[in-house]
């Protein structure tokens, strides 16, 4: 999987890449930054799709692996990592 820029989702490339590139990071980051994230994707996902958020957004598999794998729509995914970027915290 790359980067790529999603129009639809009302975040500037640059901000993008970076919630993109620490996301994919998360097994570098800090307890504290890893917490963040995963506080992150509790909050955006609630209690029945936050593993499927967390799962797309932290590891290398894609969109529909995840909705097969935690039994969740391929749009209500996609609905959750558009707020995954846009609400993302500031810095980590």
């Amino acid at each position: 999987m790359a980067f790529r820029y999603r129009k639809a989702i009302r975040v500037s490339y640059q901000r993008q890449g970076y919630i993109y590139f620490a996301s994919k990071r998360f097994g570098e980051l800090t307890e504290g930054q890893q917490k963040k994230i995963i506080d992150h994707c509790k909050r955006i996902g609630g209690e029945d799709y936050w593993e499927a958020l967390f799962a797309f957004m932290t590891r290398e598999i894609g969109l529909q692996t995840a909705c097969r794998r935690f039994y969740v729509s391929e749009s209500t995914l996609k609905r959750k990592i558009k707020r995954y970027y846009e609400e993302f915290p500031e810095s980590l």
